[in-house]
């Protein structure tokens, strides 16, 4: 695989509102989300305040679903999920181990950093031919992350976080999409991948809210040399090539991209298009 040498970059916010993916509403995802738990289909309450399956309750929280698993909806602070690291419950710790890299680190490059904008235009192009229902698993903004895809796409985003509730999105975890089987027309990883702790699991994950014939977009990093992950406060994995290419061993590879990325010599990015 030739390595791209592409200086290209693309803002954001030049991108008319009429060639972005359209932004879903809650009502219009509601027949979707189910209980990260039970996969049992959610409904909502008359005050439009909860979320409820058998027995189970989601908070609401101005107009965003909050979709932890419900043993540990206890633990949703201000802004994120907080959870302590006592107590003999293994999804808690796991949980906790999860949220340390998030407190005191921002998680994401700045959108006016040039290398954020070489990722949106790289982005955009991978995704211009998505069509129908997208989900976006580490969405960021979703009001900027939707401008990522075509007008041809239909956008919810999922984001573990919820201290900016000014877009609608579905708060939850990549290990436990809350949505039935089979939803999604495409599913979106950008760069959200090494964040998450068990990526086997978010990847079974995304494969099972695919349907059949739907697309896995991937853009993160592939390390070839000081990949040591002690250096790092913000992320759980430095990728290998093969680290990649296994996970995606039940979906067939439609493109793969690799650029330059930062300048550096000992990493790069992949932007991967893969068909379930």
């Amino acid at each position: 695989m030739d390595l791209a040498e592409d200086e290209r970059w693309l803002d954001p916010a030049l991108i008319p509102d009429a060639d972005r993916a359209r932004l879903l509403t809650l009502d219009e995802v509601l027949p979707w989300l189910v209980s990260p738990d039970t996969q049992q289909p959610l409904a909502l309450s008359e005050d439009r305040r909860w979320l409820e399956a058998g027995g189970e309750h989601f908070p609401i929280l101005d107009g965003l679903p909050l979709l932890y698993p419900a043993r540990v909806q206890q633990y949703a602070k201000e802004g994120m999920l907080d959870v302590p690291a006592d107590g003999d419950d293994a999804l808690a710790k796991y949980l906790h181990i999860s949220g340390l890299k998030q407190f005191h680190e921002p998680t994401n490059s700045e959108h006016t950093d040039i290398n954020y904008l070489k990722h949106v235009y790289r982005a955009r192009r991978l995704m211009s031919k998505a069509s129908g229902t997208v989900l976006d698993v580490g969405c960021d903004v979703p009001e900027i992350s939707r401008a990522f895809f075509p007008e041809s796409a239909e956008y919810v985003g999922l984001e573990p976080t919820y201290s900016d509730r000014s877009q609608f999105r579905v708060i939850g975890i990549a290990e436990f999409l809350p949505f039935r089987d089979r939803c999604f027309d495409n599913v979106a990883l950008l760069t959200s991948l090494d964040h998450i702790l068990d990526y086997h699991t978010a990847i079974d994950e995304a494969w099972r809210v695919l349907r059949p014939g739907g697309t896995l977009f991937l853009a993160t990093l592939v390390w070839v040399d000081d990949a040591q992950i002690y250096h790092d406060h913000i992320h759980f994995h430095h990728f290998r090539d093969f680290e990649v290419l296994g996970i995606l061993r039940r979906f067939s590879i439609r493109s793969l991209g690799r650029y330059t990325w930062k300048g550096n010599t000992h990493r790069f990015g992949w932007y991967v298009s893969a068909v379930k």
